[in-house]
């Protein structure tokens, strides 16, 4: 666009109304200058997706407010390029090697590694936030990037685990993609170790009450003797690594009702100043802990 710049108009490029009493003309409107407005004014329109529309007055604000909104609504990259085979709606990853975006598949390998949503109409990806360009969406269900369809979302999560987002409605789903990481309902192979953080006992002398949902394993120096109370947050299943550690003075340990052994007899300290025991649990029930132990293992 241009400020008009034809020789009667006035300085710093403005318009004048012209003097006829000092002879000055009044600023000739040029063709270029009309058509350079009206172009810029029709580019914001349409670039909102606004058909021009004679004699309606209001598009321009029409588009302002839609580009106001949509920036709220969405994060979006413009101008995107595509592989030949994507489709509005489909899931997107970056093809590096081609610079453009290709269909993403949950298939175990790098091409799940989705970005966007394809909105090919309008050369965008959604990366964020709405995305109007779906049908048949359950609102409220999660979506997943699919295992057997190159750019396709699922509501039913494959092994290859890929959150895209969850449904506003039939037809919009906001956008948030992120790896689904472990999943707990099946089997996990792990190439490194897992390592739990033991938990400090909450006490060391009288009454120690573990929170189960604090952590798996314990650890602790008593100062004084205790007992092992029944634990709160208890869940069937559970199972764990209780390390105590008696200072200068051998101490005892009693037990609250849910602790179980199969001996019949629950396991005592070993009766040696610094000796270490470790004793393991399993939880049964809500009522019902079996502890069994390994003794001064210092």
């Amino acid at each position: 666009m241009h400020r008009i710049d034809h020789a009667t108009a006035a300085p710093g490029n403005l318009f004048t109304e012209g003097s006829p009493a000092t002879a000055t003309p009044s600023t000739t409107v040029t063709d270029d200058w009309l058509n350079d407005v009206q172009e810029n004014i029709c580019d914001v329109v349409e670039a909102a997706g606004i058909p021009l529309t004679k004699g309606n007055y209001t598009q321009l604000r029409q588009a302002i407010t839609a580009m106001v909104t949509g920036a709220q609504k969405a994060v979006v990259i413009n101008n995107a390029t595509f592989e030949a085979s994507v489709s509005n709606g489909e899931a997107v990853r970056w093809d590096s090697g081609n610079s453009r975006f290709d269909e993403a598949i949950a298939d175990g390998t790098a091409n799940n590694r989705a970005v966007g949503i394809a909105d090919v109409t309008n050369s965008k990806v959604y990366l964020y936030g709405e995305c109007p360009l779906f049908t048949g969406l359950t609102p409220g269900a999660r979506y997943y990037l699919d295992a057997s369809t190159a750019g396709a979302v699922t509501d039913t999560a494959p092994a290859d685990g890929m959150s895209i987002g969850i449904a506003k409605s039939a037809t919009t789903l906001f956008v948030d993609i992120d790896a689904l990481g472990v999943r707990t309902d099946q089997k996990n192979s792990f190439t490194k170790a897992q390592i739990g953080t033991p938990g400090a006992l909450p006490a060391t002398t009288g009454t120690v009450t573990l929170d189960l949902a604090t952590a798996n394993n314990f650890d602790g120096t008593l100062t004084g003797n205790i007992t092992l109370a029944n634990p709160s947050n208890i869940a069937p299943g559970q199972s764990g690594v209780i390390r105590i550690i008696n200072d200068s003075t051998p101490r005892t340990i009693a037990y609250g009702s849910y602790w179980k052994s199969s001996s019949g007899a629950l396991p005592a300290l070993t009766a040696v100043a610094g000796a270490v025991d470790l004793l393991g649990y399993y939880v049964e029930s809500a009522t019902r802990i079996w502890i069994g132990a390994q003794g001064d293992s210092k």
